[in-house]
């Protein structure tokens, strides 16, 4: 099955994707923390606020879909 894509839409599609897995992997951080602060609270302690995760940045994703171009352009 070949591809109609143009290079400029195959690196797109990587841009994408890397965007997805990051922002997924900051909302799995966030929500993981803020579910250990209200665990910590029904238990009776004192917790203090969890410093929120920050979001990725440009150059996050854009080395990330560096890395899956990699990945995927490897001969291995």
């Amino acid at each position: 099955m070949s591809s109609n894509k143009t290079p400029f839409e195959l690196r797109f599609e990587m841009f994408k994707e890397a965007k997805s897995i990051l922002s997924e992997q900051y909302y799995s951080e966030r929500e993981d923390a803020l579910s250990k602060f209200n665990g910590e609270i029904e238990i009776g302690l004192n917790p203090v606020f969890p410093e929120p995760p920050s979001y990725p940045t440009f150059n996050d994703f854009e080395d990330m879909a560096h890395r899956i171009n990699t990945f995927v352009s490897s001969s291995n």
